[in-house]
């Protein structure tokens, strides 16, 4: 094949390529200081952000100074290195992702790049909150302020520092483990709780639960933990 050919024919797929990477990544300004975030955004300093509904965000080593508002049936997913100055409100069936690749691509084995989260995070009705870190590592995902949440679809968190107060009710289901929770932690009327290996620094109270196991835990204040748990 003639040479020029094939520069031509190596320009036009690597030009596709980027076409379709680009068109996975939106991040656009709705209005002065807030964006609007469906797929993947790298780096850079973001104000306040909103995932639309049904819609999914990827952020990936950013700073957000605002807060964000995961809107219904959304997804945020929080790949590592991100910190969120403000609030994350995760509305009704939402999805708040918080993950840890540890040592993924050019971070080293030894880098190990967490999610920070300085404001209060709630989850709407169905809402669910996960966190990831493949078990590479010891370090923690960290919330300083409160976790709320009333008829919930699921919690599962591993590895996460809780700076405040900690309460789900009305419904769902919770695994924490190995994890630090600050201030209180409340959990009432939910359909399951597994609660292994746990550090609480005030008090914890467990009640009308369907299902539930609370084993191990370090709690610094008082434990009500309803019988059979």
């Amino acid at each position: 094949m003639n040479e020029n050919i094939i520069r031509r024919t190596t320009a036009l797929v690597a030009s596709a390529t980027l076409l379709a990477t680009v068109a996975l990544t939106v991040a656009v300004p709705v209005a002065a200081g807030n964006t609007e975030c469906v797929g993947n955004v790298w780096g850079g300093s973001l104000h306040n952000v909103t995932v639309p509904q049904g819609e999914q965000c990827n952020l990936h080593w950013a700073t957000v100074n605002g807060n964000i508002q995961v809107q219904k049936g959304a997804k945020l997913q929080l790949e590592s290195g991100n910190e969120v100055m403000g609030n994350i409100e995760v509305a009704q069936n939402g999805v708040l992702d918080l993950m840890l690749w540890g040592c993924a691509l050019s971070h080293g084995c030894d880098s190990y790049e967490t999610n920070v989260i300085h404001g209060n995070v709630h989850l709407g009705q169905g809402a669910s909150l996960f966190t990831k870190d493949w078990g590479w590592t010891a370090a923690k995902h960290t919330i300083d302020g409160n976790v709320q949440g009333v008829k919930i679809a699921e919690v599962y968190a591993h590895r996460i520092s809780f700076g405040r107060n900690v309460e789900f009710k009305g419904g769902g289901s919770l695994y924490v483990t190995r994890s630090d929770m600050g201030h209180n932690v409340h959990l009432g009327k939910l359909a399951y709780v597994n609660l292994p290996t746990n550090v609480v620094g005030k008090n914890l109270k467990v009640m009308d639960i369907d299902t539930c196991s609370v084993a191990s835990n370090v709690v610094d204040g008082k434990s009500d933990i309803q019988p059979g748990c």
